[in-house]
């Protein structure tokens, strides 16, 4: 049993074979543990060495226990024993620093803006403590460095509540500079640097952005996962069509101009998104980034892109808000892979592409085919609903169903341009080999379309011949005219062409002139 005196002396007197007490004097407060030892040199610190009335002490003393006096070893096999202190500096939590996490969302709660500011400018590891009814943490505006990673127990668990009358950013991270001037931005390329895990963050419908990061700040390996940003406007949604505040952005990501700050190599995962003018905004080098299980609700713009390259994205996009957008590209694009997941925007007005008069666009492909149930025009027989707002710029690749009211003739279709910018498509597989058909899938048959769908040219292996039809017949253009003999149809090693003068001409082998073979008839 540990012993409690209120003074000094009563520690001093205390028998050395009780082996700890506890010491409740004003501002002496504390653990001793009588210690072995020769502590004369030590004697003049009479805070946290204390001399017993019946031990020299050169023989020992009642020592002061502080943190690293107090160990902790992990269970599992191989765990190293070390102080607790070396333990509790790994991670930092907000309440370490006066959080209270006692908000709620009709405004009342505590302003905990200082404590967490605090945590922060203490920590690379920042713990929001949550609870299972939700805890929340109100606050205006707070800093981050690229370094920053702030963790919770869940979305809905631990929430960093904006005041309803902050504006600019919610959370704003600036470069983090490695040393003194002339410093440059750090880039955790190495260490895995910014990230927001297992939080939700609810934004004042007068802030800006609610994460922004740079212009100029480095954040490579960037990482959200089990995050929620809602605006707090959604609160306030009653009808049809939704609005959203004007001017907001979920995240921001800029590398500055010059892409001084460049964001390189970042991974979303089970991210949502709710009620913002613009779920993901980013621009000037902002390359590498990978969205998985994204759900963007009643925003009007899901991405906003400029200048970006090597992006996935696999999302749910959920709007009704009018003139919604899918995408919004305006400048360079390249290498943006939109893989599957669904967009449906049910309100008048939207569009799954809109480009800027300045997007440039370099292997955008939409693959395998997202569901879409956009609201609007049917655009061509497949992808229902409207694609692209203007003319259908070229690199642009996106598949989809053609389907029919009977459900086996539905076929796989890749609308694309690579050439140039125009409403019609083309598409080009670099590859060795194409092979329809065969290996028991049946004969196989190759359609190339007609604009009016009624008129489409066939080519087929029935199984027992090679077959060629076009409803209003099969044409040679360069097999004919005073040149023809130079584009003949070729029937094994003999050329077959029309000359001149409409005589029909064969000849073994290349023929020499519009005359140089026999001739098997004319035209009448």
């Amino acid at each position: 049993m540990v012993i409690a005196v209120n003074s000094v002396a009563g520690v001093k007197a205390m028998d050395v074979a009780d082996l700890s007490v506890i010491l409740d004097a004003a501002g002496l407060e504390g653990l001793f543990f009588w210690t072995e030892g020769d502590f004369t040199t030590q004697a003049a610190d009479t805070d946290n060495i204390i001399e017993s009335d019946d031990v020299p002490i050169a023989d020992g003393a009642w020592v002061r226990q502080t943190t690293d006096a107090i160990t902790h070893a992990h269970f599992a096999p191989g765990a190293v024993r070390r102080s607790a202190a070396a333990k509790l500096t790994e991670w930092v939590s907000v309440t370490d620093f006066g959080a209270k996490g006692d908000a709620d969302r009709s405004g009342g709660g505590t302003d905990d803006t200082a404590a967490i500011q605090a945590a922060i400018d203490a920590s690379n590891n920042v713990y929001f403590p949550g609870s299972r009814q939700g805890r929340l943490y109100k606050f205006s505006n707070l800093i981050l460095k690229t370094r920053t990673r702030l963790h919770g127990d869940g979305p809905r668990a631990s929430v960093l509540r904006q005041l309803p009358t902050a504006m600019g950013y919610a959370l704003r991270v600036v470069e983090d500079l490695g040393g003194p001037p002339p410093a440059v931005p750090v880039n955790d390329i190495s260490e895995g640097a910014l990230g927001f895990r297992h939080l939700g963050i609810e934004a004042s419908p007068l802030a800006g952005t609610t994460i922004g990061i740079g212009p100029g700040s480095c954040a490579s390996m960037l990482t959200t996962e089990n995050l929620r940003i809602a605006n707090q406007h959604a609160e306030t949604l009653v009808g049809e069509p939704y609005s959203v505040p004007p001017g907001t952005v979920a995240i921001a990501f800029d590398g500055g101009p010059g892409q001084v700050g460049p964001v390189f190599v970042g991974d979303h995962r089970n991210l949502e998104i709710r009620s913002f003018e613009t779920a993901v905004w980013a621009r000037n080098g902002v390359n590498e980034q990978n969205f998985s299980s994204t759900w963007i609700i009643d925003c009007r713009r899901a991405f906003d892109l400029d200048m970006i390259s090597t992006w996935s994205v696999e999302a749910s996009v959920e709007t009704k808000v009018a003139d919604a957008r899918g995408f919004v590209l305006t400048g360079p694009v390249g290498n943006l892979n939109i893989r599957g997941g669904r967009y449906e925007m049910l309100i008048d007005g939207s569009y799954l592409f809109e480009l800027g008069t300045s997007a440039a666009l370099e292997n955008v492909v939409v693959s395998p085919p997202p569901n879409l149930l956009i609201r609007g025009d049917s655009g061509s027989v497949f992808l229902p609903g409207r694609k692209v707002l203007g003319a259908w710029p070229k690199q642009l690749y996106i598949e989809g169903f053609e389907t029919f009211a009977d459900a086996t003739k539905g076929r796989r279709i890749v609308a694309g341009s690579r050439s140039a910018d125009s409403s019609g498509s083309e598409y080009q597989f670099a590859v060795k080999q194409l092979m329809l058909g065969g290996a028991a899938a049946g004969n196989g048959k190759f359609v190339i379309g007609d604009n009016s769908g009624t008129a489409d040219a066939v080519l087929e292996n029935d199984g027992s011949h090679f077959n060629l039809s076009y409803p209003g017949g099969v044409r040679f253009p360069q097999s004919g005219g005073t040149t023809g003999y130079a584009h003949p149809v070729w029937l094994g090693s003999y050329a077959l062409w029309v000359d001149g003068s409409g005589t029909l001409r064969i000849k073994s082998g290349t023929p020499a002139s519009d005359t140089d073979g026999q001739v098997v008839g004319s035209q009448t």
